[in-house]
């Protein structure tokens, strides 16, 4: 890490600056009690069946919180995967609107 007062790099775990005795302050980011990851996929899978477009925008919302508040690489996967359910199930839908 480096000191934004001086510019001096420090080792990512030290609370002053080694040149200048800057304090570094660290933030932890507030962490949702709320289960993102498993209503995510749930209903990315339900969007490929029912209310598409609904499901599928709950999905890539909960891909979002993970992804700002967990892990970015479940965020992307889970936003991904909405997006592609989103999509087959509006193409399923817009096939069995045809046969009728």
């Amino acid at each position: 890490m480096f000191c934004q007062k001086c510019g001096t790099q420090n080792p990512d775990d030290a609370s002053f600056c080694s040149q200048c005795g800057n304090q570094f302050f660290f933030i932890d980011k507030p962490k949702s009690n709320f289960p993102y990851k498993p209503v995510g996929i749930i209903s990315a899978i339900v969007s490929i069946l029912f209310f598409p477009i609904v499901f599928g925008i709950l999905s890539i919302f909960c891909g979002y919180k993970v992804y700002k508040q967990e892990s970015e690489g479940w965020g992307i996967g889970i936003s991904t995967f909405g997006a592609i359910c989103m999509i087959s199930g509006l193409i399923i839908g817009f096939i069995e609107g045809m046969k009728i």
